[in-house]
């Protein structure tokens, strides 16, 4: 737990502590959160794995994201 020390004066009392405290504790919850969402967008991105993707590409066909991306205007879709 990081309370900076500049904060004693300024609060005054520790209820302004604990806000200190648990503000800080919602932003590493809230970096936490986010890169597991990109965690969980580039696991779907792959579809059924690597090994499927290469397995489309050697039948000479692209995945649906593959196809996708062609159709959409680069940028306008979020999956």
């Amino acid at each position: 737990m990081i309370i900076s020390t500049f904060a004693y004066p300024l609060l005054g009392n520790a209820s302004g502590i604990i806000k200190i405290t648990r503000m800080q504790s919602t932003i590493a919850h809230t970096i936490k959160v986010a890169d597991n969402i990109v965690k969980i967008r580039a696991k779907a991105l792959l579809g059924g794995g690597e090994k499927t993707i290469e397995n489309q590409h050697k039948r000479g066909k692209l995945t649906a994201h593959e196809r996708i991306e062609l159709l959409m205007d680069k940028g306008s879709f979020r999956e």
